[in-house]
């Protein structure tokens, strides 16, 4: 067994029935594919065949997919419209045995779907359906008030921000992190950030901030580590799933060796 496996091995095992919060952007990524034998008459653009849709859990719902992944105990908290696509995030969510009762909604802010066309892995078009901006004083109160009501039972809080307006004010975030249970007297507090190199940096400098207490021990590349799981216990993929996989590389190994040592 080489020493990645060991390590992903190691990590189920220590990480299994954790109680993981995480807050943040949710989305659904919707992938349509098929194939192109000739260009549009009407344009210079490629005429898709339709062949398959494919949603996935996206944003900070696929942080919580990942983190599943591990055998934690997962809550998922953000916003999500009772639309087509938040009923099928949250049936998702819940069918992977995930709390959603975090899930609130917002008037006038559907949920996020980023479809993207592609052909034989490449992709050709992308359409984003959102609306930016930051969340009401009211969501962010109830958002509050859910994590202080389950804060006791949890061992780690994960703020997943993509910008999209969930985590936008500072203030919001710092309430977070001061009520998060790294920061409860006699536990040991710090932060973990783990990248992905496909997607930019966000205003805290990461792709997605971690402040976690494990035994004792702050550990980063968390969700990296669960892609390799999930990714290991698929065999059969689409062709929207081998695309999806395309964008992902596991990284924080070195930082996650803090678990095992």
């Amino acid at each position: 067994m080489s020493s990645k496996e060991n390590m992903i091995c190691a990590v189920e095992k220590k990480f299994a029935q954790k109680r993981v919060l995480v807050i943040g952007d949710l989305m659904v990524d919707e992938y349509v594919t098929g194939n192109v034998r000739r260009i549009s008459p009407e344009a210079p653009v490629p005429v898709l065949n339709f062949k398959e849709k494919r949603l996935e859990a996206g944003g900070a719902s696929n942080v919580a997919n990942n983190i599943k992944t591990l055998g934690c105990d997962v809550f998922v908290v953000g916003t999500a419209a009772e639309d087509d696509a938040g009923k099928w995030l949250r049936m998702h969510l819940k069918e992977q045995k995930m709390h959603i009762d975090g899930i609130y909604e917002e008037e006038k802010r559907p949920t996020i779907v980023k479809t993207r066309f592609a052909t034989k892995g490449q992709q050709l078009l992308r359409m984003d359906n959102e609306v930016t901006g930051c969340i009401t004083e009211e969501i962010q109160e109830k958002i509050i008030s859910y994590l202080k009501g389950n804060v006791d039972e949890l061992d780690a809080v994960v703020l997943s921000d993509y910008k999209k307006g969930v985590l936008e004010s500072s203030a919001f975030v710092t309430e977070i992190i001061r009520r998060a249970p790294a920061r409860r007297p006699g536990r040991m507090c710090g932060r973990a950030s783990f990248r992905d190199d496909t997607r930019k940096n966000n205003r805290y400098g990461c792709a997605d901030l971690a402040y976690l207490h494990l035994r004792g021990r702050i550990v980063a590349g968390m969700a990296s580590i669960a892609l390799s799981i999930h990714q290991r216990q698929r065999k059969h993929k689409s062709e929207c799933e081998q695309m999806y996989e395309k964008r992902f590389r596991t990284h924080g190994c070195k930082t996650v060796q803090k678990l095992i040592q």
